[in-house]
């Protein structure tokens, strides 16, 4: 596709400190994640008290899951590995959500977390209630 601005009126761009330029291309990859204390003692899921099979992972787990699989564009499968290679790198001692656990209480549950990839108010949630921290 060719660009819209007229060659002669194109701004040029020139790097005058390559040193800060090169380290903000490093930054640029580096994704720091952490979870709260609150949400670590949140993760699992409480007893329900009905009969039946009980939910493994709280809304909060799977909400968080759900968020980082829409910022980073993922699909659930991928989501379940990023989660739990973040979770091992934490030390956290928690299990990932599985794809089957955030599809069925997603869709039970209705999720607060917004469908549309790149919306804003997909982490927002977390990082308003001080829970979850993407940066």
């Amino acid at each position: 596709m060719k660009s819209r601005v007229h060659p002669t009126y194109k701004t040029h761009y020139r790097v005058g400190n390559w040193r800060v330029y090169e380290q903000a291309l490093i930054q640029r990859g580096d994704v720091t994640v952490w979870l709260s204390a609150d949400a670590r003692a949140a993760w699992a899921a409480s007893p329900s008290g009905r009969p039946g099979g009980q939910q493994r992972f709280s809304d909060l787990a799977i909400e968080t899951a759900l968020t980082l699989r829409l910022v980073f564009h993922l699909p659930l499968r991928q989501t379940e590995g990023f989660v739990r290679s973040i979770l091992t790198v934490m030390g956290a001692g928690l299990d990932a959500p599985d794809q089957h656990d955030a599809l069925a209480q997603e869709s039970a549950a209705g999720s607060r977390v917004a469908r549309r990839p790149g919306h804003r108010a997909t982490a927002s949630h977390h990082r308003q209630h001080g829970s979850v921290h993407c940066r």
